[in-house]
């Protein structure tokens, strides 16, 4: 388990051919056994929900990076729903208004 980062962090090194030398084997078996365990921790340990919306990779590295890029998506869509509903509330006179201004915006 201490190699399980090397998937994360490393594109698949160069995929060796018969005649390649043993170091080059040796490089991307590592990183082949890395990226499987840490895709199979991730599996077991995310939640459905998560995986709803992200593609199915073949590494780890690309799986962590699509997580990122819905998570970017739905930061923003929040963000967008927030502003709107802060944008188009309006103060009708009833209680402080400092006390208004906080609780407006709330879900």
């Amino acid at each position: 388990m201490s190699d399980i980062d090397y998937a994360i962090t490393q594109d698949e090194p160069t995929r060796p051919v018969v005649n390649s030398p043993t170091e080059v084997k040796r490089v991307h078996e590592g990183w082949r056994m890395a990226n499987k365990v840490c895709r199979l921790v991730m599996k077991k340990t995310i939640t459905e929900a998560i995986f709803g919306g992200v593609p199915e990779t073949k590494s780890a590295k690309q799986f962590m990076e699509s997580i990122e890029r819905k998570f970017k998506e739905s930061g923003k869509a929040e963000m967008k729903i927030l502003m709107s509903r802060l944008a188009n509330t309006k103060y009708e006179g009833g209680g402080n208004v400092r006390e208004h201004i906080p609780g407006s915006a709330l879900p």
